[in-house]
């Protein structure tokens, strides 16, 4: 469920984006939003429900194609990826 956590780490956390829709970690366009992932507990009487909500906002981290590829597991030409 958080891939993108599992791949990219914390320093999605600490991205510096110039422009709203720019890649996190280029200058290109960020085509592929990656949603805030909102955990809840839910009591009631002695069971406890966990769930989690998906929050899409603008403020969302972006990626372009090339930065989404090892999250979705997808080849690409280069087998590294590439943050500046």
């Amino acid at each position: 469920m958080n891939c993108e956590k599992e791949h990219y780490g914390e320093c999605l956390s600490y991205v510096s984006r110039n422009e709203p829709r720019q890649c996190a970690f280029c200058e290109r366009d960020g085509h592929f939003a990656l949603p805030r992932w909102v955990p809840s507990l839910e009591q009631s009487g002695e069971k406890v429900v966990s769930s989690v909500s998906i929050e899409e906002t603008d403020a969302a981290v972006k990626l372009c194609d090339e930065h989404v590829q090892p999250v979705v597991n997808e080849p690409t030409t280069d087998k590294h990826l590439v943050t500046r």
